[in-house]
């Protein structure tokens, strides 16, 4: 689902704005997510053993509080000194990537919250939660992009209503785990 606003981006704006999305996405998403999928393969492979030890719960809380120190820091980071690093790392031509940061960083920081502990259905043997998850997500993520492109036109709230869009739906699922 992370094509669909690239496709929305690309088909209602000007296709720079597509490219200063995916650069955001990929320069701050990509540590996240290698940090991420590091926790979540550790969690995985010792949440089979706390479960039947009766100790999964504990187990989800712990990794929890410990993904939570790692994501706020970098939350505080993209929400206050994007446009500054982008605008020093990568010139100012890519300084509007750090305004796009600042509005995903909510969905970004939620998505590092939960992709470690996203294999709890796969342990439980309820895959379907998962499906079901991720329709929601599709749908969400697309209606808010249809609001924000089609009616409102503009670029910057599309992107902010799919950010919150997509963490309200990471914040439910994150209380269902």
């Amino acid at each position: 689902s992370i094509w669909i606003p690239v496709i929305f981006i690309w088909g209602f704006f000007d296709e720079k704005y597509a490219s200063l999305f995916f650069l955001s996405y990929r320069v701050v998403n990509l540590p996240m997510m290698v940090l991420g999928h590091a926790i979540g393969k550790i969690f995985y492979s010792r949440a089979s053993l706390d479960l039947k030890e009766g100790r999964l719960n504990q187990s989800i809380f712990k990794y929890f509080k410990v993904l939570f120190h790692i994501a706020f820091p970098c939350l505080i980071i993209c929400l206050f000194l994007a446009p500054n690093l982008f605008d020093s790392i990568y010139g100012s031509n890519w300084s509007e990537s750090g305004e796009i940061v600042q509005i995903l960083s909510p969905w970004l920081f939620f998505t590092l919250l939960t992709s470690p502990i996203s294999t709890i259905p796969t342990i439980l043997y309820k895959q379907e939660i998962e499906l079901k998850f991720q329709a929601i997500l599709l749908f969400v993520r697309t209606f808010s992009l249809i609001i924000g492109v089609l009616i409102i036109d503009d670029l910057y709230f599309s992107l902010a209503l799919f950010s919150i869009g997509s963490s309200l739906v990471l914040i439910f699922y994150l209380k269902y785990i």
